[in-house]
């Protein structure tokens, strides 16, 4: 088996026939020979479990149920299930290129390398996908490697061996930023990645999903993710520094205060009583005060989040901090 396509599902009906048509739709490979595709349903509420064993009951994907546990949880269920030499996280309101498996195949066993890298593409919420049967589409790669690293798993097709000999799993402690962590680690240990132009991956923009809605407990699901991430890039430091140089250092360290950054921000929004706690534990492990980051200050991270960052600019005065605490308290007594 060369490639195992795992994808988490959890309430999308609407799309999932798509994104399950789109990974049928590989003329090159031969499924559950050269490919398998393990569906993971997350305890869904919908009719996606009824769609699910639709496809399953003709032998065309695999389906694990679970509890629902969240998309880390679903994900890593599916990787211990899986036996391709390859790993594809999909999500499954999204789809992918037609034909493309075999290629991507070629190139990757041809180098030798650990993974691959491609593009995606954003689309509209109600697109459709319509197979084109390309037999022709020709994947193109790239001569000089990104300068960003990719922050979602959809970027990326691992290899199972290299997840395994590094322990990479996505954490279930995570709400918001797992794709960023597990990127992290994927890209940690220095794997040989192969790098793609073409945008191989179709992202559908729902104004309904995850990471479009906002509420109170999302707010503090927000919180408690931006800690986890801290403690992890600490953790990397402290028990990787002796293998690691001094620039490698200083960018993990770039990337403890910038969730520091957000941790602060997030808390700006809790009671004072939290707040103070969480500030003291701050202080207490040497996190706080950080340097100030001039750095975040760029359009390259979008005009919302240079506005955030702006305010954030000055949050290792305590001073400025609490008035800007202050500041928001007032806003919200009086709204």
């Amino acid at each position: 088996m060369k490639f195992s396509l795992i994808i988490p599902v959890y309430n999308t009906a609407k799309f999932l026939p798509d994104c399950i048509e789109s990974c049928l739709h590989q003329g090159d490979f031969k499924l559950n020979e050269d490919y398998e595709i393990i569906c993971v349903n997350d305890g869904s509420t919908d009719n996606s479990i009824q769609i699910l064993n639709n496809y399953s009951g003709g032998g065309k994907i695999q389906v694990i149920n679970q509890v629902n546990a969240g998309v880390s949880e679903a994900r890593n269920n599916g990787l211990k299930r899986a036996k391709g030499e390859y790993i594809w996280f999909i999500d499954s309101d999204d789809y992918i290129e037609e034909n493309i498996l075999g290629q991507i195949y070629q190139i990757i066993s041809n180098q030798g390398a650990d993974g691959f890298r491609l593009e995606i593409q954003y689309v509209p919420e109600n697109i459709v996908y319509k197979p084109k049967s390309n037999k022709n589409y020709k994947v193109e790669l790239k001569t000089v490697p990104p300068y960003k690293k990719a922050s979602t798993a959809f970027n990326y097709i691992v290899s199972r061996n290299y997840l395994l000999k590094h322990t990479i799993q996505f954490d279930p402690s995570i709400s918001y930023g797992e794709d960023t962590l597990w990127c992290f680690w994927v890209n940690f240990f220095h794997g040989q990645f192969i790098y793609c132009i073409n945008p191989l991956y179709f992202y559908r923009q729902r104004a309904g999903s995850a990471m479009h809605v906002k509420t109170k407990e999302r707010h503090i699901k927000h919180l408690n993710s931006m800690m986890a991430m801290l403690r992890t890039y600490q953790c990397a430091i402290q028990n990787y520094r002796n293998t690691l140089s001094d620039k490698e250092v200083s960018l993990l360290k770039q990337r403890v205060y910038w969730s520091t950054q957000n941790v602060l921000f997030d808390a700006v929004s809790i009671g004072k009583h939290d707040r103070l706690n969480l500030l003291n534990s701050l202080i207490e492990d040497r996190l706080y005060p950080y340097p100030i980051l001039w750095n975040r200050l760029s359009l390259n991270y979008g005009f919302k989040n240079i506005l955030v960052n702006i305010i954030c600019l000055f949050f290792p005065f305590k001073w400025y901090y609490n008035s800007i605490c202050y500041l928001y308290s007032l806003i919200q007594r009086f709204r």
